[in-house]
């Protein structure tokens, strides 16, 4: 698409304070190009706001700026002006539930880069730009020059995938640009606009749409969440998730558990079978935390996990549904032999199933309270010998002494860097002061019924509060790692997800030799208000299976949820690949053809015998009023998978920490 040369309004808002800023306000304001123009140089007006360092716009703050953009082939060059601003105190607008730091951030609100002037990378290319005071404080020449007006060491300018231009601070705590008044400098930032990827074709899975908008109980805290997780395995593929389109009356609070199985025809195409309602729940009642796992010694044996809430009578149960021919009937269908404990028989959260390779069905799910009724979301794994027809425990959770709750445990299978094959678990640990860091384990599996005592649990308090919902995925040779979103200062500012390794032993050599954000920019998370999010409270911007390890391959997978702009109902789905074990990923694979109305609350699965990768997700592009969505799928098929992965250089090293920290490199 080329560019006119005339004029487009282009819309940025500031994300900073209550305090104006030193610019005029100008909304019908329009500036005309100048004559003798460079070729292909073209002038977009953008309007500023006030935004406060929760990242929420502050009203009546917004004024005009002009950028000068020069596009040379798949160069683009974009010149910022000299930018006056003031930041200020937070905005407190009635649904920030707690303060964060003054100042606050620049971004645009409306009015963004045309699409074809956007880079493509997931995470945000970003520009250091210089700073001075904005309106020095007045002084005497007899003043100390320790107390004159110290300037902002920097800004970070970034564009985001949404085309929006970001401002952040330099070396301040969650980059705020402190309060104040400030001068960002004129600034030049280039880059090179790369082709967008995407996948092929996407598959629609359900029957019909899933509506939780219109539930009269709890409509944006029930419904669609947390864990809805896909299985794949010698040509097998299986869906789970939960659906109300078979129900007439929306609004009685009621989803079922829904399963479906496919596989990768010779073509490359996903070719899915008709899908089963597996429950015919009633009024009131709702299937929560879908998964599946086909049994990797019998892949006719496939299990179905899901919950229920009663939300009539109260209390929630562990449900699974067993088929010994693949999926095409289903013989044992209902409540799990082991169900949580403690007062309310309920859990907390509901991880599923999911099988070792020898062919046992495990299953982790949590205790949600204690006897005394004190929530405590105690993980819990069991297993079966018989194809998850019936479990038996093999290890809880230690309650630690200051544990508040455990929150979003996950697991996946591989090495211990020792020799010993074995179950990685890995859990939110939320400490009575609301702290949170990870807590993992390990526990070997020596064969079909066959296990080895599990590893003490260790806390990683070096990741505090910069973990939250992990996922979690390992190699054969005992390398971990996990996925997760760190704990945000205020209600949108922080980085999306992290990434950690670990090169062996997760007792000793955890933390490898990173610890870092992923992304780090403006976005919306959990604590948007409900207008902002709705109809889906809760955004989720990776989700359990998110990363997964093909040790065939040498390359990790990722893939993870991003809103295409902040407080929108619209979300894009990226799929990134590694092969130096997350030190550098490749350009963005957009795994939704669309991001209109995406949900997230993704997952993928390998066939980790024919090579072919599937994914799963929530998808609203059919309904322009938000309120339905409907299950989806993909598949980068092994022949595709194999080329992709090739053409990213192979780097494989191995770390271990020396003394005193030292880094070195075998």
């Amino acid at each position: 698409m080329r560019l006119s040369s005339k004029i487009r309004p282009v819309v940025i808002a500031c994300i900073l304070a209550h305090m104006p800023f030193f610019a005029q306000a100008a909304s019908d304001q329009v500036f005309s190009l100048q004559n003798n123009q460079l070729k292909n140089s073209y002038k977009h007006n953008i309007q500023l706001q006030l935004s406060d360092g929760n990242g929420v716009p502050v009203p009546g703050t917004k004024f005009w700026v002009t950028l000068t953009i020069l596009k040379e082939g798949p160069k683009v060059t974009i010149q910022l002006p000299l930018i006056n601003f003031v930041t200020g105190p937070y905005a407190h607008a009635s649904f920030e539930s707690r303060p964060t730091l003054s100042g606050g951030y620049l971004s645009t609100v409306d009015g963004f880069l045309p699409r074809h002037l956007r880079p493509t990378d997931i995470v945000y290319r970003s520009w250091l730009a210089a700073s001075n005071n904005g309106v020095s404080s007045s002084y005497s020449f007899n003043q100390s020059p320790s107390s004159y007006p110290v300037p902002q060491a920097g800004y970070i300018v970034s564009i985001t995938n949404a085309g929006a231009l970001v401002v952040q601070g330099s070396a301040s705590t969650g980059n705020i640009i402190p309060t104040g008044a400030q001068i960002l400098l004129p600034t030049d930032i280039s880059y090179l606009i790369q082709p967008r990827v995407r996948l092929r074709k996407n598959k629609k899975i359900s029957k019909g749409g899933t509506n939780i908008t219109r539930f009269a109980i709890k409509a944006e805290n029930d419904g669609i969440r947390d864990t809805h997780l896909n299985d794949a395995f010698d040509g097998v593929a299986a869906w789970s998730w939960t659906d109300n389109s078979m129900i007439h009356d929306k609004t009685n609070n009621t989803l079922n558990a829904m399963v479906a199985i496919g596989r990768v025809k010779d073509n490359g195409e996903l070719e899915v079978g008709k899908p089963i309602q597996l429950t015919k729940l009633p009024a009131g009642v709702e299937a929560w935390d879908t998964a599946v796992a086909i049994n990797r010694k019998n892949k006719n044996n496939i299990v179905v996990s899901y919950g229920v809430i009663d939300h009539v009578h109260g209390g929630a149960k562990t449900y699974r549904a067993v088929s010994f021919n693949r999926g095409k009937t289903w013989h044992k269908n209902g409540p799990t032999n082991i169900q949580p404990t403690g007062s309310t028989h309920s859990f907390g959260d509901y991880r599923g199933v999911a099988s070792d390779k020898y062919g046992n069905i495990w299953l982790l799910a949590t205790n949600a309270t204690n006897d005394s009724g004190t929530l405590i979301n105690q993980p819990y794994f069991a297993v079966s010998t018989n194809g998850g027809v019936t479990f038996r425990i093999v290890y809880t959770l230690p309650l630690m002494t200051n544990t508040l709750l455990y929150d979003f445990p996950q697991f996946c299978f591989g090495g211990d860097g020792r020799g010993h094959y074995g179950l990685h678990f890995t859990a939110d640990h939320f400490n009575t002061q609301d702290d949170e860091a990870p807590v993992v384990g390990f526990i070997p599996i020596f064969g079909h019924g066959s296990f080895g005592t599990p590893k003490t649990p260790v806390y990683l308090s070096s990741f505090l509060n910069n973990n939250y919902f992990p996922s979690i995925t390992a190699s054969k040779d005992g390398r971990v790692w996990f996925l997760g979103l760190p704990l945000p200062l205020g209600n949108s500012i922080g980085p999306l997800c992290t990434v950690f390794k670990s090169p062996g032993s997760l007792k000793k050599n955890y933390a490898g030799p990173w610890n870092y954000g992923y992304a780090n920019f403006l976005n919306i998370t959990f604590d948007a208000p409900l207008s902002a999010s709705e109809p889906i409270r809760g955004y989720i911007y990776n989700c359990a299976q998110s990363n997964i390890y093909d040790d065939k391959r040498g390359a990790l997978y990722q893939i993870m949820a991003s809103q295409s702009r902040d407080f929108s109902q619209n979300m894009n789905l990226n799929f990134s690949i590694s092969r130096d074990n997350g030190q550098t990923w490749s350009n963005p694979i957009r795994i939704s053809n669309t991001d209109f109305g995406n949900r997230g609350f993704h997952s993928m699965a390998l066939d980790t015998v024919r090579g072919d990768l599937y994914f799963g997700w929530y998808d609203g592009r059919h309904d322009s009023t938000y309120k339905s969505v409907e299950y989806y799928g993909g598949v980068i098929p092994a022949k595709k998978l194999n080329n992709l992965v090739k053409k990213i250089p192979y780097s494989n090293p191995k770390y271990k920490l020396g003394s005193a920290g030292t880094l070195i490199t075998e």
